[in-house]
């Protein structure tokens, strides 16, 4: 079970490090892992040390493209449970995939408005590469 081991992982360690980028916040999963290190941060001791390699979550207009990019996945998946309905098959393999799709998309304008509002580090470009990327070790090592 795929969300067994990343409440495993994110329990087991002391440093949770976010990679941001435009496929990053498109995906359903790693919106779980998102929502669920934010959630780790806020109860435990845990470090959370988000590291952007896009300008992509700054960027508004991303914001209605990502919806409508999380629009059309859920319409397919949509369309998966239908066809499997009418051909009195099991929709299992699609429901899970739905709700994930479904969840990300309502999390998706909090994700966009936490990361505003975070430090992220910017390791985007050749010159913010080193420099973010001895943030990164430093936070790391204060764990």
């Amino acid at each position: 079970d795929i969300q067994t081991f990343i409440d495993k992982s994110l329990r087991d360690v002391k440093c949770i490090l976010s990679i941001i980028s435009e496929d990053s916040l498109r995906s359903g999963w790693v919106n779980i892992e998102f929502g669920s290190a934010q959630v780790l941060k806020k109860l435990t001791d845990k470090i959370w040390v988000p590291v952007r390699i896009d300008d992509a979550c700054f960027d508004k207009k991303f914001f209605f493209e990502a919806n409508e990019s999380f629009d059309k996945k859920i319409n397919e998946q949509n369309e998966f449970v239908r066809k499997a309905l009418d051909s009195n098959l099991d929709i299992a393999p699609f429901t899970a995939e739905l709700k994930r799709l479904r969840d990300a998309k309502n999390d998706f304008g909090n994700t966009i408005a936490t990361l505003k509002s975070s430090l992220v580090i910017d390791i985007s470009t050749p010159p913010n590469f080193e420099h973010g990327l001895t943030k990164v070790a430093k936070q790391i090592l204060a764990a």
